[in-house]
């Protein structure tokens, strides 16, 4: 008897719960733009857009892998933001993103839950932004042709830009050695390199 009663109560308990449980039509409509802000019915979040305005990069790169790269670039010329409570960089260094893209219209709407500087990732105002895609352009052109043959064949890519900025946040490589080039001299112009004061050819 006293199982009856337990399995009485048991059905009764789960029956009113069904029928007590909100539906579609109850729940409370979505808030405005919660779609845009990555938001899924039912909770979840959507994936994020993908990447917009890509010009040299493959254009089915994921957003992911479009970051990925792009960090190696802020390393690369030394453009990470310095720490909080750290003294502000010189200028042009420490930008992060900033170096290359450009901040948003200041009417433009800010994503909910933002942090630190907004960037447009897609605006091509910041002209930094034109002087990567001719580098990207170029090491593209290094790996896939003139070194493709050279060094380790298992290592597809032998430069980046970290080979020739190697972190430096001035941005532009050096031409020469800090104390010149000694007994020598770089061109490979027609005209062959300047020589050294006192020096004949070889």
């Amino acid at each position: 008897m006293r199982a009856t009663i337990g399995l009485f109560v048991l059905l009764t308990c789960i029956v009113v719960g069904l029928a007590v449980r909100p539906t579609a039509q109850d729940q409370p409509p979505a808030p405005p733009g919660a779609a845009a802000q990555g938001q899924q019915p039912g909770g979840g979040r959507a994936a994020p857009p993908p990447p917009q305005n890509l010009k040299v990069l493959p254009k089915n790169w994921t957003r992911q892998q479009v970051q990925a790269l792009m960090q190696t670039f802020v390393v690369s010329l030394g453009q990470q933001p310095p720490a909080p409570g750290s003294p502000a960089p010189p200028q042009g260094q420490g930008e992060g993103c900033l170096h290359c893209h450009a901040r948003p219209a200041p009417d433009a709407a800010v994503p909910p839950g933002a942090r630190g500087p907004q960037v447009d990732y897609a605006s091509d105002a910041n002209p930094n932004k034109d002087i990567a895609r001719k580098m990207i352009q170029m090491v593209m052109a290094a790996n896939d042709g003139f070194l493709k043959d050279m060094g380790d064949k298992a290592v597809p890519e032998k430069v980046s830009c970290f080979t020739c900025h190697r972190g430096d946040a001035t941005a532009k490589p050096p031409m020469q050695p800090a104390n010149g080039w000694g007994r020598g001299g770089f061109s490979l112009l027609p005209a062959g390199p300047p020589l050294p004061a006192g020096r004949g050819g070889l």
